[in-house]
């Protein structure tokens, strides 16, 4: 975890922008010293002269000997000892007037004695400066920390935190997680901020992390979204544009660090799955919709026997009779679901929950209890297959559970929902100040 931290991109983008402030600095009061000289008289001439002087007899002959006692394990003040020897050495070998005689060397240390006391001045102002930039920088996370807290105390309340989101310091952007009942262990998908090829993160019962990677059936290298990963005892299940991968799960779970596991298939489904589970022995997947970003087909937006218009479908796959771990083609039925659905889950009680979220805007985890028996019509499917259709509206929801934001794919392990949240991710970083960076377990 600490490596994580001093690794990642936003810590190298802090240490920048606080070196490009110094050198800032540094040329707003050269320019004001150059200023002033000319205002006292000085010609540019001989400010020209005393620069390149400068140069040459103090900056390049120290630079080199300040390096390389630093990088022979020298302490700084040590090596600063030894360059300002090499400043009086090498000032024998320019022009006579800058020779560093034991007359100037003492009128040196004195003006820099005086000095001193307004260098020391103008630290304390700058220390003042920055304290209060930093005082207020720790306000503003204390205060966002208070609001997230008070904001959805009640998922808080009823939270637990087990443990870190693997690779969120990384660029990694986690979009779902999967419990693998084999070995105890969690699988999180999502895809790289550079957009390099999208690992898989397995995170073991003692807290070991390894990272691996997924080669498509043609062998080319994963690079989707990940927007789902879902696993049986034979085979894990990955979302791609257009329908799903099927990797065999003896391959995954034994998979190496930095390894690539193999896709043997690619299955193709009516739109590309924005969310996918496993649950009671059936496949769960669906698509996302919001206004403009993100439509749908025209033939998913259905108006639900409560008057509200649902704008995406779920559809529940049974399992294939003929062939152990995998599913039918055809939907077994159809889930009429609100819009910004990231992930599914169902709980011990058979209530289904969605997770729905988009950007800031406060997350929900929406449960429903839906009566199995008694379909709300049919649908239509895009290979034309009609099949029952069941709508998610008031009528069976039973709790909506606020969150933070950015929340994603959700799973239903020992009577908890556990959560995944990208926005402690080095793409939008603000989460990294409130906790977001963990994984949550909430009981509905």
């Amino acid at each position: 975890m600490v490596s994580e931290i001093f690794n990642a991109v936003w810590l190298y983008l802090v240490v920048l922008v606080i070196i490009l402030l110094v050198l800032a600095q540094c040329v707003v009061f050269m320019r004001k010293a150059w200023r002033r000289a000319l205002g006292l008289g000085i010609s540019e001439a001989q400010l020209k002269n005393t620069l390149v002087s400068g140069i040459s007899i103090s900056i390049m002959p120290t630079l080199p000997v300040l390096i390389v006692f630093l990088a022979l394990g020298y302490s700084p003040t040590m090596a600063v000892f030894w360059s300002i020897i090499a400043i009086i050495v090498f000032s024998w070998l320019g022009d006579k007037e800058h020779r560093m005689t034991p007359k100037k060397i003492i009128a040196a240390l004195s003006s820099g004695g005086t000095g001193a006391i307004e260098v020391a001045a103008a630290c304390a102002c700058s220390g003042i400066v920055i304290g209060v930039i930093v005082g207020i920088a720790l306000i503003a996370m204390v205060a966002l920390n208070i609001y997230m807290r008070v904001a959805f105390a009640p998922f808080f309340d009823r939270a637990e935190s087990p443990f870190d989101i693997p690779g969120i310091n990384t660029g990694f952007v986690p979009q779902d997680l999967d419990h693998v009942e084999a070995d105890d262990s969690w699988l999180f998908s999502g895809y790289m901020a550079d957009h390099s090829p999208s690992p898989i993160y397995r995170r073991a019962t003692d807290g070991t992390i390894t990272k691996f990677y997924v080669s498509l059936p043609d062998g080319s290298p994963y690079d989707g979204h990940g927007s789902a990963i879902t696993t049986n005892e034979q085979y894990a299940y990955l979302a791609c544009e257009e329908g799903y991968l099927v990797i065999p799960m003896d391959d995954l779970l034994f998979a190496e660090d930095g390894a690539s596991v193999q896709a043997t298939e690619k299955v193709d489904v009516d739109f590309s799955p924005a969310f996918m589970n496993i649950e009671q022995g059936q496949l769960l997947l669906g698509n996302f919709y919001y206004p403009n970003d993100y439509e749908t087909p025209e033939t998913h937006h259905i108006t639900t026997p409560d008057g509200t218009e649902n704008p995406a479908v779920m559809y529940a796959f049974a399992a294939d009779p003929a062939e152990p771990g995998r599913f039918l083609t055809v939907p077994d039925n159809v889930f009429s679901i609100p819009g910004m659905v990231q992930g599914t889950c169902i709980t011990d009680d058979g209530r289904i929950v969605l997770s729905a979220s988009y950007g800031i805007a406060p997350s929900h985890l929406l449960a429903y209890n839906v009566n199995l028996a008694a379909p709300d019509g049919t649908f239509t499917t895009g290979s034309g297959d009609e099949v029952e259709l069941f709508c998610l509206d008031s009528r069976n929801l039973t709790e909506d559970l606020v969150g933070p934001p950015m929340q994603e794919g959700i799973e239903s392990h020992d009577g908890r929902v556990y959560t995944t949240d990208e926005s402690a991710s080095n793409k939008y970083i603000f989460g990294k100040l409130c906790g977001a960076g963990r994984v949550y377990a909430v009981q509905l």
